[in-house]
């Protein structure tokens, strides 16, 4: 008996070591998550049904669902400016038309803000420390969505999403995947404007397009 649990052990000491490199490469890859981000697409937005260039929203900043036809569209929270997004969603824009790409009809030209829909406000803790929540407005500038960056994500209104086959300096002398905190861009805006902002993803043209829908 004791003999037996000895080759059992053995067994599975030799099956984690085999499994944990496979498994961490695995995660690099994002394979245990349902989520993707878009950096193999060219990110538009469709007006009037023609495709246009959405930048500077960037492809790499964007994530969807793995599956689906009209998909959920998250954001990436810090390093990236969401304005541009209310923008889109209020109609703040005009349409430049172009020939430069054979798959796009043009590019998006974004009002100048009048008003921010996003501000980084402190929020002290206490007498020495703070926190910088971000704060999101409608265009009535309601607060609709606070978002504390310290805070872990709930996995709804805030995921955490892998970018695959890239990894990051962990500032130790080491590197770890690539992941990062996205705002679901898609409940916020259907719940608190009224507005659905979904996803289309065709692989033949790597083109990931942004649509929009009054919901009331």
């Amino acid at each position: 008996m004791n003999n037996r649990r000895v080759l059992w052990g053995v067994i599975l000491l030799v099956a984690a070591v085999l499994l944990t490199p496979g498994y961490f490469i695995a995660r690099t890859y994002g394979l245990f998550q349902h989520e993707v981000v878009l950096t193999k697409y060219q990110l538009a937005v469709e007006v009037d049904g023609e495709q246009v260039d959405a930048w500077p929203l960037l492809a790499g900043f964007a994530a969807t669902d793995k599956k689906g036809e009209l998909r959920p569209l998250y954001y990436r929270l810090e390093g990236s400016d969401l304005n541009m997004l209310y923008q889109l969603a209020y109609g703040q824009f005009e349409v430049e038309a172009s020939e430069d790409n054979p798959f796009l009809a043009g590019r998006v030209q974004y009002d100048h803000l009048e008003k921010d829909y996003s501000e980084t406000r402190k929020e002290y803790v206490n007498a020495k420390e703070y926190r910088q929540d971000i704060i999101f407005y409608n265009d009535r500038k309601e607060p609709i969505f606070t978002y504390d960056p310290a805070a872990k994500a709930d996995g709804d209104m805030v995921k955490e999403i892998i970018t695959a086959g890239m990894t990051r300096s962990n500032g130790q002398g080491g590197s770890g995947v690539v992941e990062d905190k996205y705002l679901n861009v898609t409940r916020l805006f259907e719940e608190k404007l009224g507005i659905s902002m979904r996803v289309q993803v065709d692989k033949e043209r790597r083109l990931a397009t942004i649509h929009m829908e009054q919901l009331k």
